[in-house]
């Protein structure tokens, strides 16, 4: 898997030009394991990881090579993975970890938080989420958790335009960011960089939307 190779890569090599690295390397989301703890939805569980692989790596290919047909990717799997999100809602309610484990219901948060061309749907997410919350059938930080990441105040800002302004913010401290300042926040900066640049040099360029058609 490209994503997991590029964090691979991107551990070792700003570990090393940091002198730090974490003991246990964090996992990307998109690349959990569903768990051996029995669920009650098994197969709604394996159709929202699916789902989540599937938008993560149509983003992983633009944040290496950001082209007309990488945008057109993502915005493709977003209309999908948003029908989809509503069917599911519309049968079985949120999502809770009885039904489809932790994996599944961080596939359904981080899916949800990508369906932001419609903030409705969101709304109906994030009430769901409060409910849930308070029965303790999700993780009880999860509704902040979305509202943090989404910066919604009030919900509707779009979430490419915070990602972009974050990004732009991110470049910058990549850029100045050194072992001799602080290792852990080296090793941060340095490996988003590391990992995005192995994407590039990797990623098939029919694949990123950069060949000669």
């Amino acid at each position: 898997m490209l994503r997991k190779s590029a964090d691979e890569h991107a551990n070792a090599v700003a570990g090393k030009a940091c002198r730090w690295q974490p003991t246990e390397p964090a996992t990307s989301v998109d690349v959990m394991l569903p768990g051996t703890a029995p669920v009650s939805q098994p197969a709604l569980r394996d159709k929202l990881m699916a789902m989540l692989k599937e938008d993560q790596a149509s983003r992983d290919v633009a944040l290496a090579v950001k082209t007309a047909t990488s945008e057109a990717r993502i915005a493709f799997g977003d209309e999908r993975h948003r029908k989809a999100l509503i069917a599911m809602l519309d049968k079985y309610g949120l999502p809770t970890t009885a039904m489809v484990g932790e994996s599944g219901v961080w596939a359904m948060f981080y899916l949800s938080v990508h369906a932001d061309e419609d903030i409705v749907l969101q709304q109906r997410v994030l009430g769901l989420m409060k409910q849930a919350a308070k029965a303790n059938t999700v993780p009880v930080y999860l509704p902040d958790m979305f509202l943090t990441v989404r910066r919604n105040v009030p919900m509707g800002k779009p979430y490419a335009e915070v990602y972009n302004i974050d990004q732009t913010k991110q470049e910058k401290m990549d850029s100045t960011t050194s072992a001799s300042a602080d290792p852990k926040l080296c090793f941060s900066s340095k490996k988003r960089t590391y990992a995005e640049q192995w994407l590039r040099d990797h990623l098939p360029s029919d694949i990123a939307g950069t060949g000669n058609n």
